[in-house]
């Protein structure tokens, strides 16, 4: 009975590859092998198993699998309850945006608004967005790996949080800004600055923690040439990346085999899925239109967003981070972002100056150097 689902995601992974197919000039395929059907998944996926074991060494295995830990996710979603309340079936698209954003509203009223903490997610003020059933998301969030930068993935992250936002704001919450705890979700930042919410980051935090400094940090991206005839090539190249050998002791190395993926890899790997999301990606930039976004301050300086102000500001007076951003202009289109508020609205704002301004804070122990306080 999956079957349906497999000429679903069939049709997709066809409409995938025939958009690489033509950057590189290649007519398009009106069908798509059983062979070429497993790439696709060992690339989305690679190995569907969950514990380890060989992976699947053929179609049928890929696709049994697959479907098994499609299988598990459903399962343990409807643990949750009230999942399947309103039409007894399992919501997809559109209806399973709308059912996690609903759930996660619901957490934060029900759950984390009335039990004993020992953090800062009150459930009324700052709340709580789980990204782990987002779809694309889930292992690499459980198992703090970097979210793949697919086209759909941007998608589904936003039209997730948008909902999310805008049900919030429907039960009485006021202008919203956004949080990325997770070491795995940087590379989405900018893009969630293009649709017009404020994201503070680690990285973008260590920028405006420099503000404190004689030379306040802004961060630039890494850009490859692209202009050769053998697309494989491009320069200059990234560094190897760093692994470490744990089978008898920790051994760390460098393998030439393995580059670091750049913001040029990542726009090249997003363009080939653009088009499967494109218009989708649209009509979310619309709707972000619809929410209410607080102001970010530090000290009464208003923190800017965006790429399209990161130039216009002081290092250290934005939240935009160029290096965690693909090699694009614009992800939607060269649409102007929506205009952004320049009044002192205090009771739609966000202060992220220190509160004990006479605390002994140890500034030159992680920046080294002189020491420069705006505050």
């Amino acid at each position: 009975k999956c079957a349906p689902i497999f000429d679903y995601f069939r049709q997709i992974f066809l409409e995938s590859l025939n958009s690489a197919r033509k950057e590189d000039g290649l007519e398009a395929l009106e069908k798509i092998t059983e062979a070429q059907e497993f790439l696709m998944y060992a690339a989305h996926i690679g190995n569907p198993k969950l514990q380890g074991e060989p992976a699947p060494n053929n179609w049928q295995e890929m696709k049994l699998w697959t479907a098994l830990r499609m299988q598990s996710a459903l399962l343990s979603l409807l643990s949750i309850g009230k999942m399947m309340d309103q039409n007894n079936c399992l919501p997809i698209g559109a209806a399973y945006a709308d059912f996690y954003a609903n759930f996660n509203a619901d957490l934060n009223k029900n759950v984390l608004s009335k039990v004993d903490r020992s953090h800062g997610i009150d459930g009324k003020s700052l709340l709580l967005f789980d990204c782990r059933y987002i779809p694309g998301f889930g292992i690499q969030v459980d198992k703090s790996l970097t979210v793949w930068i697919a086209a759909k993935n941007y998608f589904w992250i936003s039209t997730v949080l948008r909902r999310f936002a805008r049900i919030m704001q429907e039960r009485g919450l006021g202008p919203v800004l956004c949080h990325l705890e997770c070491t795995e979700l940087f590379s989405f930042s900018p893009f969630l600055q293009e649709m017009g919410m404020p994201v503070v980051d680690a990285v973008n935090s260590i920028s405006i923690a420099s503000r404190c400094t004689d030379a306040p940090m802004r961060f630039v991206k890494f850009k490859k040439d692209t202009s050769k005839k053998d697309p494989s090539i491009l320069t200059p190249p990234t560094p190897s990346a760093l692994l470490v050998d744990t089978a008898d002791t920790n051994k760390y190395y460098r393998d030439l085999s393995v580059p670091l993926r750049s913001p040029t890899e990542g726009k090249i790997y997003f363009n080939r899925g653009e088009e499967c999301v494109k218009n989708l990606l649209k009509e979310e930039k619309k709707e972000w239109q619809k929410i209410n976004f607080a102001q970010p301050f530090f000290n009464d300086s208003m923190l800017k967003w965006g790429a399209n102000n990161s130039s216009q500001v002081p290092a250290g007076d934005g939240l935009y981070s160029a290096s965690c951003a693909l090699d694009r202009e614009f992800y939607v289109s060269s649409e102007e972002y929506r205009s952004q508020k320049d009044s002192d609205q205090r009771d739609s704002s966000v202060q992220y100056a220190l509160r004990e301004k006479d605390k002994d804070w140890s500034y030159s122990a992680f920046f080294g150097g002189e020491i420069f306080s705006d505050g």
